[in-house]
């Protein structure tokens, strides 16, 4: 291991960290790393799954978190004081608000990002900046052109980003890969996946009692679908999540707005098919615009454009 902090090797950072992060996944971070190794991280960001990230790397043999970075600093004592990292004894982190101290700390190897998704790349790029290696949430970035300037800094850096899929680093994704590779099982010809999330927090809403065996789709409908929903100062605006066919459209959705305060719907506005994606908002001239993706079945997928009437923004 390198006598400066700051000189840890690309590879040496990856070996640590990408094997260690698949390995809290897969519950065994202990046959990882060995006593000798030592990362030094900061979490920036340490709600929800910044907390999660945080206490899983907190366990491994080898990480020390050396500090938490967050803009409210109202969770930082619930969050140094975690009764799941009671018995880790290297588990004693200092605190930052910004997350430009973060990267001025010599001591830290890398960082892991879990902020609101609009600032992944941007402390990412500053991280590498910096000289540290990045483990950044998902998405990493919002545009290609974020991409390929993390993609040169990385280079040209000679430090490691990667974001936070981490169940790439699964040693069983590696045999399959190999066993693609030596054709042990023929052509591929399909591939189908299932995924499935327990919810174990007896405080989590979706364990209240109250809701159980209830239905609560977003719009009205069935719930089959992981689109979501706009919220803009006075109404609640979503999508049909199914297409269909009435007497005064032809076959399609539509995209309905609905009064925040008491929920009846003051507007709809017929589309081609069914939303597939969370609608949007932009501002143009102006002029305030709601984004929807739309598409399914046999209707390729496209995006929608509404203006929204000025007495509604």
């Amino acid at each position: 291991m390198a006598t400066d902090r700051n000189e840890m090797s690309r590879r040496q950072f990856t070996a640590t960290t990408s094997f260690a992060a698949a390995a809290v996944v897969a519950g065994g971070a202990s046959r990882v790393l060995g006593a000798n190794d030592r990362v030094v991280l900061a979490s920036i960001g340490i709600r929800g799954q910044g907390d999660a990230l945080k206490q899983g790397f907190a366990k491994i043999p080898g990480v020390e978190i050396k500090t938490l970075c967050d803009i409210d600093e109202n969770l930082f004592a619930r969050r140094a004081n975690d009764p799941e990292l009671k018995d880790v004894a290297t588990f004693k982190p200092g605190y930052a608000k910004d997350l430009r101290r973060v990267f001025d700390d010599k001591d830290i190897d890398g960082v892991i990002v879990a902020t609101p998704n609009h600032w992944h790349a941007l402390a990412s790029i500053w991280a590498l900046q910096a000289g540290k290696h990045v483990l950044c949430e998902k998405p990493l970035c919002l545009s290609v052109r974020e991409i390929a300037e993390l993609a040169k800094l990385r280079d040209r850096s000679g430090r490691h980003i990667e974001e936070a899929f981490v169940y790439r680093n699964h040693p069983q994704w590696a045999r399959i890969e190999e066993l693609l590779r030596d054709d042990a099982i023929g052509r591929v010809r399909a591939v189908q996946g299932t995924m499935a999330k327990q919810f174990l927090d007896p405080n989590d809403i979706r364990n209240n009692p109250a809701l159980r065996g209830l239905n609560i789709p977003k719009t009205g409908q069935p719930a089959v679908s992981g689109v979501g929903l706009l919220v803009t100062k006075t109404l609640v605006i979503s999508g049909d999540i199914q297409s269909t066919t009435t007497p005064e459209h032809p076959r399609g959705a539509m995209l309905r707005a609905y009064d925040k305060m008491t929920g009846e719907q003051v507007g709809a506005v017929w589309m081609p098919s069914q939303q597939s994606g969370s609608p949007m908002t932009y501002l143009h001239n102006g002029r305030q615009y709601i984004v929807v993706a739309i598409g399914g079945g046999n209707f390729p997928g496209e995006l929608l454009a509404f203006a929204l009437p000025q007495t509604q923004q």
